[in-house]
């Protein structure tokens, strides 16, 4: 089956539901209990995790501003797209509590996938709402006024802490970058889709630096799994005859099939030019060859756009890919970006089925 994004669920506006936000407020609390009970402990790995959780669920609180405030005895309606994000972070808390308390009962019991490595964002309709936009201005802010104090006592460290402190400056250029559409959206009605789609691209780089840095932070040793000291995530340059090395067999067949061998190749050809391998999609392809040979997750077809790679379903338990918890029939893939950083692990309760391949801007979303 080919798959596209499923953007369905997503548009409109909403009032969160007071269960949920009550929900919220107890995961909220969770944290808190956990960062007491734990208070004492002297493993950075603890530490590490707790920052992830307490990362995750400030960011949450901070998209939710405007759900959780009061405006004439209502609670004010939210895009529904910012309503699933703050769930989809809320969500990602609790195994992080129960790893850490596994953590400190007996050390390397905990399976978590540390450090956590994304914020994991939301495709959003077509053109992402503007008050989600301003919402994940909130987050940003937030999560970057929790690291920068600890940021300016690490440059007395710099040897030590010198991933953490150019993640930091690149993530900080981001954020401004992504904030200056912001502000050009308070003035004006209306800004092209595309701009707006780069200042989402802009936050999710920067919140995603932002939480790796509280957990390096915690667990300096951290830093190393994403590549030497003072560089980005680690790169190799694939070769450059190897344009299908991630295209789906079962898409092979179909375009040798179809008689689009030769379309194919010129997509491909245009989609890996000058393109790198960033860590993350190593370990991505190392963990699902793992999971397919225990028979946990299946190939359950292949995305529509080039490089046409699978996307699959988890069959049973619940599995971790890049520190994200995938439930029992689940369905995920890799998303590639416009760039090897901008590259996410995509999470769907179900993929729907696209009616064709296409050849045109490789890598780039469906505009439904």
């Amino acid at each position: 089956m080919i798959f596209h994004r499923d953007r369905s669920g997503l548009s409109g506006r909403a009032v969160c539901p007071p269960a949920h936000l009550e929900g919220y407020r107890r995961i909220g609390e969770s944290v808190y209990t956990a960062e007491v009970e734990l208070s004492g402990t002297t493993s950075p790995r603890i530490r590490s995790i707790l920052a992830a959780a307490r990362s995750l669920q400030a960011i949450a609180d901070a998209l939710l501003t405007e759900a959780f405030a009061i405006n004439g005895g209502e609670k004010r309606p939210i895009a529904a797209v910012t309503h699933k994000q703050a769930e989809a972070w809320y969500d990602r808390i609790p195994p992080l509590l129960a790893a850490a308390r596994k953590e400190a009962a007996f050390a390397g019991a905990s399976g978590a996938g540390i450090p956590v490595r994304s914020v994991y964002l939301l495709e959003t309709p077509s053109a992402c709402p503007a008050d989600h936009l301003q919402s994940l201005a909130k987050t940003a802010r937030e999560l970057h006024e929790r690291v920068k104090p600890k940021i300016n006592l690490a440059r007395f460290e710099p040897d030590r802490y010198r991933v953490a402190i150019l993640r930091y400056e690149d993530g900080r250029t981001r954020h401004e970058e992504a904030d200056a559409v912001v502000r050009a959206l308070r003035s004006t009605a209306t800004l092209p889709a595309d701009l707006q789609e780069k200042a989402v691209r802009s936050y999710g780089v920067a919140l995603t630096s932002y939480l790796l840095i509280a957990q390096w932070l915690e667990d300096p040793a951290l830093q190393t799994a994403t590549g030497p000291a003072g560089s980005p995530p680690s790169r190799s340059s694939p070769p450059s005859a190897d344009l299908w090395r991630v295209t789906s067999d079962r898409a092979r067949r179909q375009i040798r099939q179809s008689g689009e061998w030769q379309k194919a190749e010129e997509a491909l050809r245009a989609f890996w030019a000058g393109r790198s391998t960033a860590q993350e999609e190593r370990e991505f392809a190392t963990t699902v060859r793992r999971l397919l040979s225990e028979g946990r997750i299946r190939e359950a077809g292949y995305w529509h756009d080039p490089p046409f790679q699978s996307a699959y379903t988890v069959l049973r338990d619940p599995v971790v890919i890049l520190g994200e918890t995938i439930p029992e029939g689940q369905s995920f893939l890799w998303m590639y970006g416009e760039t090897a950083e901008t590259g996410r692990l995509v999470v769907r309760a179900s993929l729907q089925p696209a009616p064709s391949r296409r050849y045109g801007t490789p890598g780039r979303a469906p505009e439904d």
